[in-house]
């Protein structure tokens, strides 16, 4: 609870988070199948093969992907919203296809996570007045922020913390610079030329 509000007391809600927002909950999304595959070359194989047959996706998704819930569903996901829930790249690439049946470039989604998405289509915005979800928007927006200052917060604590454990007997200390004492130094040794 502290942590919370330390943190809520730093929250500030843009008014470009808002329209984001907004056009998450409210906007279109694209609707799309995935395999994602732990392997570049194997990747970029795979995306050449569904170019060539865009029809055998979902066979390809459940034989070749390594993420378990779309692998079982033939590479079936959740639409992608345009600002949040996947990563940006994937999001990104979503979003500039424009054909059904559209095979994306390999796309990498982690340290050894690629993703390919076959394009499916786009859902129907939702119309809504903006002022009639403003209140709604701004609390989810606002609880977002607030976990990922908490999150930050408590790791600045931990880089600041003096942890002695008395069950174990270590002790974890922040590191800080300080001077050289004297038994630090390393002595200066003078010799004299030669004169040779």
């Amino acid at each position: 609870l502290a942590l919370r509000k330390l943190a809520g007391s730093k929250v500030d809600i843009t008014e470009k988070m808002f329209k984001e927002a907004y056009y998450d909950n409210y906007g279109p999304r694209v609707k799309a199948k995935m395999i994602v595959v732990d392997n570049p070359r194997r990747g970029q194989e795979l995306a050449e093969r569904l170019n060539a047959e865009p029809d055998k996706f979902e066979e390809f998704a459940r034989d070749f992907s390594v993420e378990p819930n779309s692998k079982s569903l033939g590479g079936s996901i959740p639409p992608i919203r345009r600002y949040s829930g996947a990563h940006e790249e994937l999001r990104n690439t979503a979003f500039r296809m424009k054909e059904a049946g559209e095979i994306s470039p390999l796309i990498q989604v982690g340290p050894a996570a690629y993703a390919i998405l076959k394009y499916e289509g786009r859902t129907e915005p939702v119309d809504h007045n903006p002022e009639d979800v403003k209140a709604e928007l701004y609390e989810e927006l606002h609880e977002r922020e607030v976990q990922m200052l908490v999150a930050e917060t408590f790791d600045e604590l931990k880089k600041k913390a003096r942890v002695d454990n008395y069950l174990t007997g270590e002790k974890a200390s922040p590191i800080r610079r300080a001077s050289a004492t004297s038994e630090d130094k390393v002595p200066f040794e003078f010799s004299e030329p030669s004169l040779n």
